[in-house]
């Protein structure tokens, strides 16, 4: 027997300076369908972070991100995702035009 995976959703931590509605919704035109504070206790309990943390969600049909916002930055780490676009200069294009 086998189980169906699906992925349903990535979350990723921004520092609280960058503005994540630029890339999720005008570069990689997803829409902003939530937004919400994670408290201090759900946040420890889940995640071993004791604060209260804002969260957004930028999804459409296919994609689903779960953005937590830090004042934290974190370097030299391999955190990352692989997105695939059917036109990969467009979004490149779309990047620039908002650096």
């Amino acid at each position: 027997m086998t189980i169906k995976t699906t992925l349903q959703h990535v979350a990723l931590e921004f520092n609280e300076n960058i503005d994540a509605d630029i890339f999720f919704i005008k570069i990689l035109g997803l829409s902003l369908k939530k937004k919400f504070f994670l408290s201090n206790k759900l946040s420890k309990d889940i995640f071993g972070v004791n604060q209260k943390t804002k969260v957004h969600v930028y999804s459409n049909d296919k994609l689903c991100f779960e953005i937590f916002f830090t004042i934290k930055s974190k370097i030299n780490c391999y955190d990352h995702i692989c997105i695939k676009v059917d036109d990969k200069e467009k979004l490149i294009k779309l990047g620039e035009k908002y650096n």
